[in-house]
């Protein structure tokens, strides 16, 4: 996601952070997805991947509402996208429609590191889990830069931070398990 000595020192700042950042946010990448960061031999935190609000890759636009918990943590997110993006382009009213909801979509109790790795495991031993992860992934969409064949890249990249990984993954590494 970074260049390598920006992924290196965001790598480096969450290891020395890891039990004040509960949560950490980012985009770029125009899909709705995650990240475990891993720590030799086990994840130490976790970035949500936040889809973008443009449709420059012929996805949804779509938005990311989180909820927090009286501690500060993350109690939920939800993800919310444009359903009539064609007809929208065409002058009519945008139509925001939730596309799921983590703990209804997962039955997991929280955004944290182990519900997320747990969601990460599942992703790796159930087809339906990994349709409906691939589907929000997407946003939804039919189109654009995101191609079905590419679901094991895709699922493999979210178990990892680390340029070697990332590099396993997408030049045809077994996915992390």
């Amino acid at each position: 996601m970074f260049a390598p000595d920006y992924a290196s020192t965001f790598h480096n700042l969450m290891t020395r952070y890891r039990d004040t950042v509960t949560t950490s946010f980012a985009g770029h990448v125009h899909t709705d997805g995650f990240r475990l960061l891993d720590d030799d031999g086990g994840p130490l935190g976790f970035v949500l991947m936040n889809p973008a609000l443009s449709p420059i890759f012929a996805q949804n636009p779509a938005f990311r509402r989180v909820v927090l918990a009286d501690d500060g943590t993350l109690a939920d997110q939800s993800v919310y996208y444009l359903a009539n993006l064609a007809d929208a382009q065409a002058g009519a009213a945008p139509r925001w429609q939730l596309e799921m909801s983590f703990d209804a979509a997962w039955n997991l109790p929280r955004v944290d590191l182990p519900s997320l790795a747990s969601l990460y495991a599942q992703l790796g031993n159930s087809t339906a889990a990994s349709e409906r992860w691939f589907k929000a992934y997407a946003v939804q969409s039919a189109a654009g830069a995101v191609k079905p064949a590419d679901y094991p890249v895709y699922r493999c990249i979210a178990g990892s931070d680390r340029d070697a990984d990332v590099a396993r993954c997408a030049c045809g590494g077994a996915p992390s398990p």
